[in-house]
């Protein structure tokens, strides 16, 4: 796998992929891409592998942010600067292989290079990739009542229901960004008035580049990269188990020492569900891997995704971590916890602690303080008697 700039000769593959990726009123002219490439060649990013184009990204250097959402899909194009201060990632396409999070790879080399380039904004208008069946789905929950469908064309519900999804994470194309280190800005109406799917609107977000751990990132796939390779040392490793509870702590911002997470604790006593996507994603991102939706339900620990993924590699470890998801699939495949609600106990601050005062049976009895109620007020005998309690 290689990322190398894009080049004229390029053009049949970067034709190919915009005819593959994007619907026919998104997609670039064969005059557009050489125009991109002409004018800025050193922001222009293909993926390859074995000598063939997987995915390409196109970026280009602007002055303001303003421009950009105050203009149109087919006038930013016109926005390029060569001493811009801003670079705009403009699209990223890619094919599908073997599972592979190509358009991660593509994306964090670019923000690589632009922090390289001394840029510290890097900005994108966007799209949702389903919001149309989203709001589709609006209309057919109201169970037929003429009043709510008709409202859905309404530009104020159409807004309202935009900013929802949007806000919601739920859109892949969102998420990618999301959990790649951006930040929503704003929404802009009539950026694309041709996209239907999404009533004309655009995402406008933005990644401050400073503030990413793009070297971490690097240094983690290479980390994985070079135990692939060696796998004699792979029992002895210990550092993606850090890294996934470090990941945890920044996901919640609990940083104190006694909220940290354990590499036995399990996820789901510690995030919730958006928490477990970005924590999946985050996953992807790093390794360069595609991992199953369920795969953080199987190995449900820190210790056990490093197991699967790291000692993995020997034959041993993966029988082993197949029994353990097999026995917590056979164990728990009909129950679903979603969602806790209670008060702890005595020192127990959060979820992982109350799991750890479970496994390691713990008691937390104690006297009832006196600022609670005076135990000695209640009737006992009126309580066997009765089943109630009686205060004085």
């Amino acid at each position: 796998m290689n990322v190398r700039l894009a080049l004229s000769k390029d053009i049949d593959f970067l034709l190919s992929l915009e005819s593959e990726c994007w619907d026919s009123h998104l997609r670039a002219s064969r005059d557009e891409l050489l125009r991109r490439i002409a004018a800025f060649p050193q922001g222009q990013f293909v993926i390859e592998i074995d000598g063939i184009i997987f995915g390409v990204l196109y970026t280009q250097r602007i002055c303001t942010i303003d421009a950009l959402k105050n203009g149109s899909f087919k006038a930013q194009f016109d926005l390029h600067r060569p001493d811009g201060s801003i670079i705009q990632l403009l699209a990223i396409a890619v094919r599908s292989y073997g599972g592979q999070n190509l358009a991660a790879v593509l994306r964090n080399y670019a923000l690589q290079k632009a922090r390289e380039s001394g840029i510290f904004d890097v900005v994108a208008m966007t799209r949702c990739g389903r919001f149309r069946p989203y709001l589709e789905s609006l209309a057919t929950s109201s169970g037929g009542n003429s009043s709510v469908e008709s409202s859905i064309d309404d530009p104020l519900v159409i807004k309202s229901a935009y900013m929802d999804y949007v806000y919601s994470y739920k859109d892949p194309t969102i998420f990618f960004h999301k959990s790649g280190g951006a930040n929503i800005l704003e929404m802009v109406h009539d950026y694309r008035e041709e996209d239907i799917a999404n009533c004309g609107y655009a995402v406008l977000i933005h990644y401050d580049v400073m503030s990413l751990d793009l070297s971490a990132s690097s240094a983690c796939r290479q980390e994985i990269a070079d135990i692939s390779s060696n796998r004699n040392s792979v029992s002895s490793h210990g550092e993606l188990s850090t890294l996934i509870c470090a990941q945890i702590q920044k996901i919640t911002q609990r940083f104190e020492p006694e909220m940290a997470p354990s590499k036995t604790d399990p996820f789901m006593t510690i995030l919730d569900s958006l928490g477990l996507l970005i924590l999946h994603s985050w996953l992807e991102e790093y390794l360069s891997i595609k991992l199953d939706s369920t795969f953080l339900f199987n190995h449900f620990t820190a210790l056990l995704v490093e197991d699967r993924l790291v000692r993995g590699f020997r034959k041993e470890s993966l029988v082993s971590s197949r029994i353990m998801s097999n026995r917590c699939r056979s164990q728990c495949n009909d129950i679903a916890i979603v969602g806790v609600a209670l008060k702890f106990p005595r020192e127990v601050l959060s979820l992982g602690a109350l799991w750890k005062m479970l496994v390691t049976k713990s008691t937390t009895f104690s006297e009832v303080p006196f600022d609670r109620f005076d135990v000695n007020s209640l009737d006992f005998q009126a309580q066997f008697r009765d089943s109630n309690i009686y205060y004085n």
